[in-house]
């Protein structure tokens, strides 16, 4: 087991510190697994979204081609919620780690965002690869 001590920062009422105690493998793979559903989910919310987008302005008569690349820009935010499941449970597990001294919950919240971040842009790379020929966006 490793330990790391966390001092109060904003709880003035104890003076100790806590320490964060990360388990075994148990965890680490727990871990490894919620970062890949969330890649993968980042990025087909956004392929995915932006390819029916494509169809359906194919339907109305817009230009399809035009309709996806903008959609590719504009949901990858929307990926990026949908895969870390809202953005309520991520400001309260800032929170938590701000004010509790849970730093081990933050900083693996940190980097959920920039996986599921990196999901929503290798979504938003392949549509550009496959519709218009490079990857330069």
């Amino acid at each position: 087991m490793f330990y790391i001590e966390a001092p109060y920062i904003f709880n003035k009422d104890l003076l100790a510190s806590k320490s964060l105690e990360f388990s075994g493998k148990e965890e680490i793979m727990e871990f490894i697994k919620h970062s890949i559903m969330y890649y993968f989910i980042a990025f087909g919310v956004l392929f995915g979204g932006t390819l029916f987008g494509g169809l359906a302005a194919f339907i109305t008569k817009q230009p399809p081609i035009y309709t996806m690349f903008d959609y590719a820009d504009r949901l990858k935010i929307w990926a990026l919620v949908v895969a870390l499941g809202g953005t309520f449970d991520s400001i309260k597990v800032f929170e938590a780690g701000i004010f509790d001294g849970n730093m081990t919950s933050l900083v693996k919240q940190i980097i959920y965002i920039f996986i599921a971040m990196a999901g929503a842009y290798t979504g938003q790379l392949t549509i550009l690869w496959l519709f218009k020929g490079d990857i330069q966006p």
